[in-house]
C-alpha cells in the first residue's frame, strides 16, 4: 500500500493576484522539492491524464481554490517533505495566503500500489474526514502519532 494526500484551501485572492503572488511564484520550486523527496511517487500535474485535468478544472473553477493531490510510499515520507523541505517555509506562512476554513484542509488515505486517485475520490475522503474524523479509511499526521517535526 501507498498513501495518497489531498490538500485543499481557498486563497485570499484569485491566482495571479498580487496578494498571493509570492505563493504562486514559489509553486514550481515547492513541487520540484516534492519530486526530489524520498518516498514521492506521483502528483497531479505530473503526467496527469486529460480526464484528471478536467476533473481538477471542474472542482477548481473558483480561481481562489488551491488543491494538491499526490501519492507517497508512506505517511512519514509525506511528513518529511511537508516539514523538512522548502515546503515548510511556505506552510508556516499559510495564513497570509489562505482563508480560514472550518474542518481539515488535508487528508490522507491508503491506496493500492499503482493507484492514482482522482479529485472526486480525494474530495470524498476529505468530506468523510470532516464529517466523521479519523478512521482506517482517512487520517492525518496527528491521528497516526507521527507529528514529530510538524510545525
Amino acid at each position: 500500500m501507498n498513501v495518497a494526500v489531498l490538500t485543499y484551501g481557498r486563497l485570499v485572492a484569485p491566482v495571479g493576484h498580487a496578494d498571493v503572488a509570492e505563493f504562486d511564484d514559489a509553486a514550481e520550486a515547492v513541487f520540484a522539492a516534492a519530486d526530489r523527496s524520498k518516498g514521492f511517487i506521483w502528483r497531479f500535474g505530473k503526467g496527469a491524464s486529460d480526464e484528471t485535468r478536467a476533473q481538477y478544472d471542474a472542482y477548481a473553477a473558483d480561481p481562489k481554490v488551491s488543491m494538491t493531490l499526490s501519492v507517497w510510499e508512506t505517511a512519514e515520507a509525506i511528513r518529511d517533505y511537508a516539514f523538512c523541505t522548502l515546503h515548510n517555509r511556505f506552510y508556516k506562512r499559510r495564513a497570509e495566503w489562505f482563508e480560514p476554513q472550518e474542518g481539515a484542509n488535508m487528508v490522507m488515505w491508503n491506496v493500492p500500489k499503482g493507484h492514482r486517485p482522482d479529485y472526486p475520490e480525494a474530495l470524498e475522503r476529505l468530506a468523510e474526514y470532516n464529517e466523521n474524523g479519523a478512521s482506517d479509511r482517512v487520517f492525518r499526521f496527528e491521528d497516526l502519532g507521527i507529528t514529530k517535526g510538524v510545525a
